[in-house]
């Protein structure tokens, strides 16, 4: 949002301006964007608004992660390490979203740990059990400082 302020603005004109009959019925304009304080009012004033907040509580917050995955990521990999990390990340994930909540009491710098950064540390546990194997009697072991890193 802070990087497109003037689209934004423009965007507002473009709308305003346009003449409703000359617009198809199934014509839609999607916003995605954080709050901001120059965030055109007039733009907020004509939209439809939808919020996505976290739910409350760790054990919403787990089951919501868990409902990301599908059953082809949770039997994914055979090695006996991969459930108890991917509940791991779920927990950590939970945890931080929970957290956030309270300002700088539960952080110092703020930052929205969402679902894009949940799937990017899943994925980098797949990564690392693809690398190491996921045959555990080759002896390759999972990297726990590689992992906490």
């Amino acid at each position: 949002c802070h990087l497109g302020l003037k689209f934004l603005e423009d965007l507002e004109d473009t709308l305003v301006k346009t003449d409703p009959e000359t617009v198809g019925e199934e014509a839609r304009v999607l916003i995605t964007s954080e709050p901001h304080a120059r965030f055109p009012i007039g733009l907020l004033q004509i939209s439809i608004k939808l919020t996505n907040e976290p739910p409350p509580g760790i054990k919403a917050s787990m089951k919501r992660s868990y409902g990301w995955l599908n059953q082809e990521t949770l039997d994914g990999y055979r090695r006996p390490e991969w459930r108890p990390m991917l509940f791991a990340q779920c927990f950590i994930h939970s945890n931080v979203v929970e957290r956030r909540k309270f300002g700088p009491i539960g952080f110092c710098v703020p930052y929205e740990f969402n679902q894009g950064d949940w799937q990017a540390s899943v994925q980098f546990l797949q990564n690392h059990i693809a690398t190491i194997g996921e045959d555990v009697k080759k002896g390759a072991c999972v990297s726990w400082v590689t992992i906490r890193y």
